[in-house]
């Protein structure tokens, strides 16, 4: 049985949830790690999205990171999570564009308590989804902002087939107005292959 993070219905989900072995086990809008991104959309809207400005290539274009409104992804409708938006990570060389990280992000219009309340929930259910789960959490000033005045709150998670983190982001007062940003809450999910490659390679 696949589990599943949900954002909005997460009390409801809980109680159906059991202990997963691997994050392939997740879903976050009906997609999971190892997926392929063809179930989801078309092989000439994966292009668009590979070569739009806003896609980032990892070191030697192993891999790339793209990034949609969550209510483009085909069977939205029939998804549980409902976040804002969805990005995933590909080999842009695979045919079977093969999904090897999936990250969400669900806006908090100045409402950072809302935030981390969800966040909260999020990191339980995983602890309480991977018996072997170790979590690390961290705080402090957000390294975008060189002032100091935003603040990410950060969960990470090591598990036994890849890596999972939640976080907030609060953003100042500045940063929003300058940028039209929002505190935002983010949930990332990795495949131990590219976990690897972030640890290793990446940088």
């Amino acid at each position: 049985m696949r589990v599943f993070i949900a954002v909005l219905v997460l009390i409801f989900s809980f109680q159906s949830w059991t202990k997963a072995d691997d994050i392939s086990e997740f879903q976050i809008e009906g997609m999971s790690i190892g997926d392929s991104l063809l179930d989801y959309f078309s092989k000439d809207k994966i292009q668009l999205f590979i070569n739009d400005d806003n896609a980032f290539f990892y070191k030697e274009k192993k891999y790339v990171a793209i990034t949609t409104h969550a209510k483009n992804i085909q069977h939205y409708a029939k998804a549980k999570d409902n976040y804002d938006y969805v990005g995933v990570v590909i080999n842009p060389t695979d045919k079977k564009y093969e999904i090897y990280s999936i990250v969400a992000y669900l806006n908090f219009y100045n409402n950072i308590e809302d935030c981390k309340k969800k966040k909260n929930e999020i990191v339980s259910s995983i602890l309480s989804a991977f018996e072997n789960a170790t979590k690390i959490e961290t705080e402090g000033p957000h390294a975008y902002d060189k002032s100091g005045k935003s603040i990410t709150y950060d969960t990470w998670f090591n598990l036994d087939l890849g890596g999972a983190s939640v976080h907030c982001e609060d953003w100042s007062k500045k940063i929003e107005k300058v940028n039209g940003w929002n505190d935002k809450l983010r949930v990332d999910l990795r495949s131990e292959k590219f976990d690897n490659f972030l640890s290793n390679e990446a940088y």
